[in-house]
């Protein structure tokens, strides 16, 4: 009997060690896998990030040849005011596209933000279209270039703002040449801004930047109304920052 009892008794102490055993096994197992799954969401997190950084480069590199496109038509504007010969022949060869090199991975980005930047990108191809559709046919006409100023300081303001989101977004500090170009073109928006105050009727302007206008007007408090142009494009950029 007491032979029996050892040999229950063994078997019972085996029994027992193989159930521990199982469970730490699985629970070792349930472990690496959780642990698994969060070097793979990190790892994620990791490309996404740096997928939405590239995107935010393109956008800065959009920036910089505005910048420097918007730069090249406020020269050729200004040589044509006083009548110097065929200002605008060179800006032909330095046409402003909204396009990137190379394509980022849209997969590795949020859909939202994949929306965001195509809207904008199309948004501009179809501001250019309706720009050369108003002046068909008019070779190197002034009021042309002027839109194409306009729509340049409103593209490239978007763009950078946009890049400076995404930056924020991933914990990056925003390029400082980005908000360099941004200031450049607030200030001829700014100055657009006090024109159409000015002479609503009379100055020639972009829909969507006209349309940003009637918008910032309207949000303006009644007694805003009747300042002057420049005290109205205060108040306004004074409402943006906050």
């Amino acid at each position: 009997m007491a032979a029996d009892a050892q040999s229950v008794n063994w078997w019972t102490v085996v029994a027992s060690s193989a159930v521990i055993g199982a469970v730490v096994n699985n629970g070792i197992s349930l472990w690496t896998r959780h642990r698994d799954r969060q070097r793979e969401a990190a790892a994620t997190r990791e490309r996404q990030a740096y997928a939405r950084l590239d995107v935010a480069h393109a956008l800065e590199a959009f920036v910089q040849r505005a910048s420097a496109y918007l730069l090249a038509l406020h020269a050729a504007l200004a040589v044509e005011s006083v009548g110097q010969g065929d200002a605008f022949k060179h800006l032909d060869q330095m046409r402003l596209a909204f396009e990137f090199e190379p394509e980022p991975v849209w997969t590795d980005l949020p859909i939202q933000l994949v929306a965001e930047v195509r809207e904008l990108s199309v948004a501009f191809a179809v501001s250019y279209e309706g720009i050369r559709a108003v002046f068909a046919g008019q070779i190197r006409n002034a009021g042309f270039y002027e839109l194409e100023a306009q729509q340049t300081m409103y593209y490239g303001s978007l763009a950078a703002e946009l890049a400076n989101r995404i930056r924020r977004d991933i914990c990056v500090a925003p390029s400082a040449l980005a908000v360099d170009h941004m200031t450049y073109f607030d200030r001829g928006i700014d100055a657009a801004r006090q024109e159409y105050l000015r002479t609503p009727e009379d100055v020639i302007m972009l829909p969507a930047l006209e349309a940003r206008f009637r918008r910032e007007l309207a949000a303006l408090p009644p007694s805003d109304e009747e300042r002057l142009p420049h005290e109205v494009s205060a108040a306004v950029a004074a409402g943006r920052a906050r």
